[in-house]
């Protein structure tokens, strides 16, 4: 019986406890919670608001998600505050906190950041954009992915090229905006007239699907011989067409032209240079 009654007085006494707690800070624990689920509905509001302003002046996507998701991280942190405020938690002592272990987490982490301060930088200054044909570090590639961590292109081959973003900022990088050169070497005898030739070597290239429209198909002479002259022939093929495809296709355009002219080139007198142009 004294067992019984000394539980109902620990009981009691822990409902005090409790009762005083939530009548004291009932008010301000309500108001916290409001103002986390307002934060929070205000966030995903400012999100949207960001991205359709993106999409009305026709930013790229990673742009936008990028400017999206910072508005709303930025505006859920000033609903935390906000809450921390209201049990009178003054943030200073977290953000000092918080800066000896952003610190020590800097220094672990640190190629890791890179990447990422270096994903925003592309993302913001936008050097490239996803189908430009880049060329940097000695890797060349089209552009199909920009993001925070790391750009991702596509080779000849079909080969996805991931480069680390702290790889490409900064660095040399050519953007070749033209596309793809490629630049050829054609033997004509002295006996054809060099202006005519030039001409329809030019319109023939030009017609190749893919072939750039600019720059121009380029011809001219560009060394003479004991038998003739050289043809230095020029043309660039479109980004995002297939190089392989189209270069093989202008080649076979080419080759029956001279056919048809009745130029016999002797072997190894017509050469390639892939890229030069």
């Amino acid at each position: 019986m004294l067992n019984d009654f000394s539980d109902f007085t620990d009981l009691s006494r822990l409902w005090n406890i409790v009762s005083a707690f939530v009548i004291q800070y009932a008010l301000q624990i309500i108001g916290a919670l409001f103002v986390l689920l307002v934060g929070y509905w205000l966030s995903g509001i400012a999100g949207r608001a960001v991205g359709r302003v993106a999409q009305r002046f026709h930013l790229d996507v990673t742009l936008a998600g990028f400017f999206a998701g910072a508005a709303r991280i930025g505006v859920l942190a000033l609903a935390i505050i906000a809450a921390l405020n209201g049990f009178g938690i003054t943030i200073a002592p977290i953000i000092a906190a918080a800066g000896a272990a952003a610190f020590g987490l800097t220094v672990a982490v640190q190629g890791t950041l890179g990447n990422l301060g270096a994903g925003a930088a592309l993302i913001v200054t936008r050097p490239f954009k996803v189908g430009d044909l880049i060329t940097v570090k000695g890797v060349q590639g089209t552009v199909v992915e920009i993001n925070l961590m790391s750009t991702v292109l596509t080779n000849d081959a079909g080969d996805h090229i991931i480069v680390p973003n702290r790889q490409v900022n900064g660095e040399i990088l050519i953007n070749a905006v033209s596309g793809r050169g490629v630049a050829i070497t054609v033997p004509l005898p002295i006996k054809f007239a060099p202006d005519a030739v030039m001409a329809e070597i030019a319109a023939t290239i030009a017609a190749v699907p893919g072939v750039a429209r600019h720059p121009a198909v380029k011809t001219g002479i560009d060394a003479m011989t004991g038998d003739g002259i050289t043809i230095d022939l020029r043309y660039w093929i479109e980004t995002g067409a297939d190089f392989q495809a189209v270069r093989h296709q202008a080649n076979r355009a080419l080759l029956g032209l001279l056919e048809r002219l009745g130029v016999r080139a002797p072997a190894g007198a017509v050469a390639e240079r892939s890229g030069e142009a």
